[in-house]
């Protein structure tokens, strides 16, 4: 009897933690743009405690079978779907263009960014190591914002070697390109005008107009010149 009342006394309280804590962390890291989505993966425990209590209500401590099954096959046709659907209508994705690269790129060209870290672009490309960003890493604009550039920024404390080897100057973009026969140049679109090195150099693709990750993007195959 008193083992009862304790669990009667005890489960909503943690029914209540279990709201608490995913609208915590969802809120919390929903703040910031420079989280990335992984960070709210802890909120799978909390929402499984959820669905299995509302299964155990319904149906009691032994399912029905039959039940049991149907159900199932209604998750596993949610999850599909959403997978679907995030390939047909997620625009905010780099493949397009960098199936346009990797159709003419070379394994020994480099590719580098430009004012943008490109997070999927590595992975479409299948490159084995970091892409070199460059951009401004100053303290004074890597600070302003909590976004990716601070996140880099902060990163490189812990290996200031490995930060200085991939975190650059834009200043030094020019240098960089001309010391290999090819560079692949991915940036944003426009960033063009803001380098008298770029302005003469034709975009060898862009962006689908859909994307809405960025104005648009640029990708530049930039030959070193011949003296």
């Amino acid at each position: 009897m008193k083992s009862t009342r304790l669990e009667a006394e005890t489960k909503p309280t943690i029914r209540s933690l279990m709201w608490i804590w995913p609208a915590v962390i969802v809120g919390f890291f929903s703040i910031p743009s420079s989280k990335l989505v992984g960070y709210v993966l802890p909120v799978l425990p909390p929402l499984a405690y959820l669905i299995a209590e509302g299964l155990v209500r319904k149906w009691g401590e032994v399912p029905n079978p039959r039940f049991l099954k149907g159900f199932a096959l209604v998750a596993g046709a949610v999850c599909l779907s959403a997978i679907v659907a995030n390939n047909l209508f997620n625009h905010k994705t780099d493949r397009h263009l960098s199936s346009l690269i990797a159709a003419q790129r070379q394994a020994s060209e480099p590719v580098v960014f430009l004012r943008e870290q490109y997070f999927d672009m590595p992975f479409y490309l299948g490159l084995t190591e970091p892409v070199e960003i460059f951009d401004d890493w100053s303290v004074a604009n890597t600070s302003k914002n909590d976004n990716w550039r601070k996140v880099m920024a902060d990163a490189g404390k812990f290996d200031p070697e490995r930060a200085n080897r991939l975190l650059i100057d834009h200043s030094r973009l020019e240098h960089f390109v001309c010391s290999h026969p090819v560079s692949w140049l991915v940036a944003p679109k426009g960033t063009e005008g803001e380098y008298p090195s770029l302005r003469n150099i034709a975009p060898l693709a862009r962006s689908p107009a859909g994307n809405d990750r960025e104005p648009g993007w640029c990708a530049a195959e930039w030959h070193r010149p011949i003296h």
